[in-house]
């Protein structure tokens, strides 16, 4: 991202107009200075998604979801902030700076790989349908039930035996580097000895494979994978691109490009293991679902899917690989936040074999009988552990209470304590008991959700400080140089704080929209976002900062003198009375101090 001149990104962001753009992908109504509508990122059924074109930013008081307008394109298209800029570019004409190399070369390497990929996926294509070359791949496809159709819609395609036949087909007729396609991934290059003397050699990397292309949420030809058909091949059963410039295997999904839009009216997606799997859902009519396809789970994959729904059911194949690939996948879901689910298929069965032999409706059935995933882990866990006696309960016990603790969610750590309670059998109230403080004791903090007008109303004095100091960078500075980062006592204010100081001490805006681009934390985001859509107005700014720092101060000293009274009684019942003394004192003096603070312009 560095590589894009600030002068660049800020010319882009002056000339465009966000309502516009988010107009082009959910319907928005002016309303005052901002527009509303339904929220693009969760379901809902009163629109909560408000864009303030002024400020150049978006935020939902749903779901929490703000960003500007670059945020917006890399969020709702699944790509990353250089497309998105290049994107916009394009839309209002603005030319790419000529005299930045790097961004320039980075560009034209982008979309030099891209074309590379689009040429060798219309290679591939034509090779499956020539009789002379594909019928061996296509009679394999016809004999796992895949329809013509679905052929050309996912452009399967064929690289046929041989060792040259792609690369002959770009030096021939597209007059291409073989540097150039080794780039791409395209084609590798022979290893020769050190005293091997003769010009670099290279071969196809894709050979007797029917081929998969690989796209992006927005159908972006990133690379392939390939996969044999004879078995008793000596060659891995699939092979991917290796990772170039513009495909990083841990950060898409297979079919998202097909599955997004039915994802998001769904509110579910389906996650399955492999191509083919995704393929024979996706050609049966259940179109919400995408494969990891060998990887586990990674979180950027998870904040992709994120983006189309929050309720993700894990189907993979009911052998213990696939058991273990579930559960490998729950946690970077769960650590988005994400309602995770499992759908059991019958023992020997995969998602693709399943729905080829009982049907979409026998799959779908099965969907909806799906189990939180706390409840499947539960139930195997106890299953696993065998008859189970009563001396043998605490050892269960035991091996669930972390993750048990590690539920995020308050309701569903109850409900899964009162399930091993049930499954147990548990009579014993000391046992019980030790479980629920065991789980208590380790869960992770859960906010009380707000109410949308809670969100508006009620806010911490930092907060309404954030809001002054982004419209006036005058009055900024005084505040900034009126109170001290440690007396921020929310960790998540404390360091918007030191950004806003940062950006000050250099002469730069601290407009919310410019300053999102720096934070990546979501929780941070949300507080600018939330700022930026804000219809605020204090009759007396300078006095309303004051009184806010004024708050601030006398609550970071209450705490310092609470602390000062925890030690004070610990070194009494200590004995140590002369450091109780001494603590005591300094209670006294910042008591006298908490009646003095002031604050002035």
């Amino acid at each position: 991202m560095s590589y894009i001149p600030e002068k660049f990104i800020e010319e882009i962001r002056a000339r465009t107009d966000i309502a516009e753009i988010i107009s082009d992908y959910v319907p928005i109504k002016q309303n005052g200075q901002n527009f509303k509508g339904l929220c693009p990122f969760h379901p809902e059924k009163t629109p909560s998604f408000t864009v303030s074109p002024g400020k150049q930013i978006y935020h939902c008081f749903g779901c929490g979801v703000g960003g500007n307008v670059f945020k917006f394109l890399m969020e709702q298209e699944g790509i990353p902030f250089v497309e998105a800029v290049e994107k916009l570019a394009y839309r209002y004409n603005i030319s790419l700076p000529s005299n930045d190399s790097l961004s320039r070369d980075n560009f034209d390497v982008n979309r030099s790989i891209e074309g590379f990929n689009k040429q060798a996926a219309e290679f591939f294509s034509h090779n499956l349908v020539d009789p002379s070359k594909g019928s061996e791949a296509l009679e394999y496809l016809k004999s796992r039930d895949i329809s013509a159709e679905t052929i050309s819609t996912y452009q399967l395609g064929w690289a046929n035996r041989g060792w040259t036949n792609l690369m002959d087909y770009f030096v021939k007729f597209k007059k291409t580097p073989h540097n150039e396609l080794e780039k791409a991934g395209l084609i590798k290059k022979k290893e020769k000895s050190p005293s091997d003397s003769k010009e670099d050699r290279y071969y196809d990397r894709f050979r007797a494979r029917i081929i998969f292309p690989l796209k992006d949420a927005r159908g972006k030809m990133l690379g392939f994978a390939g996969r044999i058909i004879v078995k008793g091949d000596s060659d891995a059963k699939y092979l991917n691109s290796p990772e170039t410039q513009i495909y990083k295997k841990g950060d898409q999904v297979f079919g998202l490009d097909l599955a997004k839009e039915s994802i998001r009216k769904e509110d579910r997606v389906y996650v399955v293991e492999g191509y083919f799997d995704q393929i024979r859902a996706h050609q049966s009519g259940i179109k919400n679902s995408v494969a990891t396809c060998g990887t586990a789970l990674t979180p950027k994959q998870v904040s992709l899917l994120r983006n189309f729904s929050k309720n993700v059911v894990l189907v993979f194949d009911s052998d213990q690989a696939g058991q273990a690939a579930a559960e490998k996948g729950y946690r970077p879901l769960a650590d988005q936040g994400v309602n995770v689910f499992v759908l059991t298929l019958p023992k020997g069965e995969d998602p693709d074999s399943f729905i080829q032999k009982q049907g979409a409706a026998a799959f779908l059935d099965l969907a909806n009988k799906s189990k939180p995933f706390w409840e499947h882990y539960i139930r195997k866990t106890v299953l696993s552990a065998g008859k189970i006696h009563s001396g043998k309960k605490r050892e269960v016990v035991e091996r669930l209470a972390p993750f048990l603790s590690s539920l995020n969610n308050h309701i569903e750590r109850s409900e899964a304590v009162k399930l091993v309670s049930d499954v147990l059998a548990i009579d014993d109230k000391t046992l019980l008991g030790e479980l629920k403080k065991t789980v208590e004791s380790r869960k992770p903090f859960l906010g009380k959700r707000a109410s949308v007008e809670s969100e508006i109303l009620k806010f911490p004095e930092e907060h309404y400080l954030l809001h002054l100091m982004g419209k006036d960078s005058v009055l900024a500075k005084k505040i900034l140089d009126r109170i001290e980062l440690e007396e921020i006592n929310d960790p998540k204010y404390q360091s918007i704080f030191q950004l806003f100081q940062e950006q000050s001490k250099a002469g730069l805006s601290l407009e919310p929209s410019k300053i999102i681009e720096l934070i990546d934390d979501e929780e941070k985001r949300k507080v600018l976002t939330l700022i930026g859509v804000s219809q605020m107005t204090f009759e007396n700014p300078e006095e309303s900062a004051v009184d806010c720092i004024r708050k601030i101060k006398s609550r970071h000293l209450e705490k310092k003198i609470k602390e000062l009274r925890r030690q004070r009684n610990e070194a009494e019942k200590q004995g140590e009375m002369e450091h109780s003394r001494q603590l005591q004192k300094l209670v006294s003096e910042m008591k006298s101090s908490l009646n003095q603070v002031t604050v002035s312009f």
